[in-house]
């Protein structure tokens, strides 16, 4: 007996079929074009720093991206940090536009509708607590989901052992139906299309900043989405990148 191959079946099942008339549509239902922003106000927050512009062309950045595993367990520098979250996912436009469903991020996202978040797991970033975070895209902030070395979950839900010299983890997740609401099934392409795009970021930043970067696919699904106490069935992480300084 052959065996169902999942993969193909789900590529002819997310096929679009166009419509005539496709691009004369304008009046488009509210769902489609607000952006929706998730936050942890009742956490305490942290302020990130300005971004810093950096004189070093895109063609040198790319020549430098690698995926870099030899980690020296030192520390990064809170600007250093800083700098990656804002030019890998922040928003670019906040203060160009009357509101917020207008703005748009350094990445590009299918309909614009934005259905990635960014948790972050620090052990040894200066200035800022090891623990779990979410980055608060809208204020540029880090919200302390929770406080403590969590080095050795990571490592049981990665099993690689730059988790044991990284300093910190930056893990991308998707909230479903922000992209399905528009899209349906075709969606999940769509969203993996956005988390490569600001995966790219998170490389390229890094190597203008010298900063060792590894992006990460294999890992338990379940035990990382329970850590950051995720609800597959509405967000689930979907990429996970390394980050440290280089040895």
């Amino acid at each position: 007996m052959k065996k169902k191959n999942l993969l193909l079946d789900f590529h002819k099942k997310t096929k679009i079929v166009l419509k005539k008339n496709n691009d004369t549509e304008t009046d488009y239902p509210l769902t489609w074009i607000k952006i929706f922003f998730k936050s942890y106000p009742r956490f305490k927050s942290i302020k990130l720093l300005k971004p810093k512009v950096k004189k070093i062309s895109l063609d040198v950045c790319l020549l430098k991206r690698e995926s870099f595993r030899d980690f020296t367990n030192k520390p990064l520098k809170k600007q250093e940090f800083s700098d990656i979250l804002y030019y890998s996912s922040g928003i670019i436009n906040k203060h160009k536009v009357k509101n917020w469903d207008e703005t748009r991020r350094t990445f590009p996202s299918a309909g614009a509708r934005y259905p990635l978040e960014t948790y972050i797991i620090i052990f040894n970033v200066i200035d800022i607590p090891s623990g779990i975070y979410h980055y608060n895209v809208k204020n540029n902030s880090l919200e302390c989901i929770s406080v403590g070395d969590f080095r050795l979950e990571c490592y049981n839900a990665i099993i690689q052992p730059l988790i044991k010299t990284c300093s910190c983890l930056i893990l991308i997740s998707s909230v479903f139906d922000r992209t399905r609401i528009k899209y349906g099934d075709r969606a999940y392409r769509y969203i993996l299309f956005d988390t490569g795009h600001l995966m790219q970021n998170i490389y390229l930043e890094s190597a203008s900043l010298d900063i060792g970067c590894c992006a990460i696919g294999g890992f338990s699904d379940n035990k990382i989405n329970s850590l950051l106490d995720l609800k597959e069935e509405e967000e689930a992480v979907i990429y996970i990148s390394a980050l440290g300084v280089k040895k």
